[in-house]
């Protein structure tokens, strides 16, 4: 028997199973709903993992975002250095979005997980997902520094952190 998941349940399990203290207590506040959400403190940096559903559609997604750099005044050189990291990484990807108005780039990293992998109830997929949720905030705490010396711009902190979803 399959066992459904809701985004709620699993960030939870996520949460008690990691048991590190970089995980915010609260739910961090995303598109409207702090039930489906939390943030994770690295370093410097800044990483949400948010679940959200498709209009009570049975599937839904659960995703992971890294805040790179916001504000970053090269915006060629930001895209060079997106397309650099996505030919070396395997699962996720990174993305840059372009304010033209005012001629700056924001980069952030995501990575996606579908709630029917996650609905195969094996502990093998929350282990995968306990890793991918490391791996999302070793990015978060290690990339903003290259990046923004090498082209400008400033960090995410928490309060920049609920654009991360918009953008991925």
């Amino acid at each position: 028997m399959t066992r459904y998941y809701s985004p709620p349940e699993v960030l939870q399990k996520l949460v008690t199973d990691a048991q590190d203290p970089r995980f915010i207590g609260v739910p961090f506040k995303v598109l409207g709903s702090e039930a489906n959400s939390f943030g994770i403190r690295c370093g410097d940096g800044f990483a949400v993992v948010f679940g959200f559903e498709n209009d009570g559609q049975p599937t839904w997604w659960l995703r992971m975002a890294a805040g790179i750099a916001l504000d970053v005044p090269d915006v060629e050189g930001a895209l060079r250095w997106v397309n650099e990291q996505n030919r070396d990484i395997y699962t996720g990807c990174y993305l840059c979005a372009i304010d033209q108005n005012r001629g700056l780039a924001a980069v952030v990293y995501q990575a996606s997980v579908s709630s029917i992998v996650i609905n195969s109830d094996s502990e093998l997929v929350f282990a995968f997902l306990t890793n991918m949720m490391t791996a999302t905030s070793k990015v978060a705490a290690t990339q903003p520094a290259g990046l923004i010396q090498r082209y400008g711009g400033v960090p995410f902190v928490e309060d920049a952190a609920c654009s991360l979803p918009m953008m991925v």
